[in-house]
């Protein structure tokens, strides 16, 4: 019940006719589920936990408004639980030239002990002299919005980074599927769904095979390269294809990337969410 009502709100969450707390008895129904272990612990536990439960689960049900104030509030007690975090505390100098803001950093970042720390940022020339100015808050927002968009631009210009909706979900730990293939690579989804409507399918030569780089070619399944795609098997070839580009082709990047922005912010305070808040 649960799973499927996610589905469809996943797939209208324009739409804002969706109830909100308190919920309906009749919304909240298991019945399908009675034997689930985590809906029985739902039922038998405080008010507390059911809470945590609706809003990691069905966050939808709450008003935005009141996720966003929450998730202030995690931020807010979570400072206050960091050491280094006080008034106080003493600042982590960072020196960073410009022209290497991102190769400065990434070696940097790895010699400090937790990054929820007090960074204090001072940019230098190249020939080592600092910058004049000092970092009240204004330098260390200027380089983050600079590291950032550098770090994320292929042809070193600097854009707005922003997440296709298929890594989005990677960082609430949703599962992608085939619809979600459109927000990596339009045109390959348009074409891998075509796939369905042609007749004669075998004739384009395909096999369980895909592109993994310029030399190098990844069975979708074993012995792949052997299997020919035909009018029988199109579909589970579409869903393998799309699996590989979506979390195969990407899975060391991905988990690299998600282990490290889950120590700042664990993905549970990211659920109340969906992917498109």
């Amino acid at each position: 019940m649960v799973h499927l009502f996610n589905q469809l709100h996943a797939r209208v969450e324009s739409i804002a006719l969706w109830p909100s707390l308190p919920i309906p008895p009749d919304v909240m129904t298991f019945e399908e589920e009675k034997n689930d272990k985590t809906v029985k612990v739902f039922f038998e536990s405080n008010t507390r936990a059911k809470l945590q439960y609706v809003l990691t689960t069905i966050p939808q049900v709450v008003p935005f408004e009141t996720r966003v104030a929450l998730f202030h509030s995690y931020l807010h007690l979570d400072k206050q639980n960091v050491p280094n975090r006080h008034v106080f505390a003493a600042l982590v100098p960072l020196r960073i030239q410009r022209e290497h803001i991102v190769t400065d950093s990434f070696e940097q970042f790895h010699a400090i002990q937790s990054l929820k720390g007090r960074l204090q940022i001072t940019f230098v020339n190249a020939q080592g002299l600092e910058e004049a100015g000092v970092d009240g808050g204004g330098v260390f927002k200027e380089y983050i919005d600079t590291l950032t968009k550098t770090a994320f631009s292929t042809e070193e210009i600097l854009i707005e980074p922003q997440f296709a909706l298929f890594f989005l979900k990677k960082l609430l730990g949703q599962f992608n599927s085939l619809d979600d293939l459109r927000s990596l690579d339009a045109q390959m989804y348009r074409h891998v769904l075509e796939l369905k409507t042609i007749p004669d399918v075998e004739s384009l030569g395909l096999t369980f095979t895909a592109a993994s780089g310029p030399h190098s070619v990844h069975e979708l399944e074993t012995n792949g390269g052997e299997v020919a795609v035909t009018g029988e098997n199109v579909i589970r070839y579409i869903h393998k294809l799309a699996d590989f580009k979506l979390n195969v082709q990407i899975a060391a990047a991905s988990r690299a990337f998600l282990v490290g922005f889950h120590d700042l912010i664990p993905s549970t305070w990211l659920r109340l969410f969906s992917p498109v808040r």
